[in-house]
């Protein structure tokens, strides 16, 4: 979930105007709290499927910083996305697994296998946009 932040620096505003009297290590205790409740109560609102992300969101948090948004950039070793010519189970391997010897971080533990699946099926959309 993204947090809003002009609506964390209201929240925050409104504790400190509230509880001025308190000393500022018990208002930054409470503040926390605060936060995490309120955070935690507007997550808990979501289905499972709307917190799913999807495999371009995947790709760009992810892969972006050495695949290039276009998977062309090639940074740090990686390879040229839009000319792979792994199978998709191949593909999925990779992004599971990962790549050390070129510095490829394996995502099987960090993401789940729906959303492994889709960060594979945007990978090979790659291909289909040459």
């Amino acid at each position: 979930m993204k947090f809003n932040p002009i609506l964390v620096l209201i929240i925050i505003d409104f504790l400190m105007n509230f509880f001025k009297t308190l000393p500022i290590s018990a208002f930054c205790g409470f503040a926390f709290l605060m936060l995490c409740i309120f955070f935690n109560a507007c997550s808990s609102n979501q289905s499972s499927e709307q917190n799913k992300l999807s495999g371009q969101s995947l790709f760009e948090e992810n892969c972006t910083i050495c695949h290039g948004s276009d998977g062309k950039l090639m940074a740090a070793g990686a390879p040229d996305l839009t000319k792979s010519i792994l199978s998709p189970e191949a593909t999925l391997s990779a992004i599971e697994l990962g790549s050390p010897q070129k510095g490829m971080p394996a995502y099987g533990k960090r993401l789940g296998k729906e959303e492994l699946e889709k960060l594979r099926d945007y990978v090979l959309n790659f291909r289909k946009n040459q």
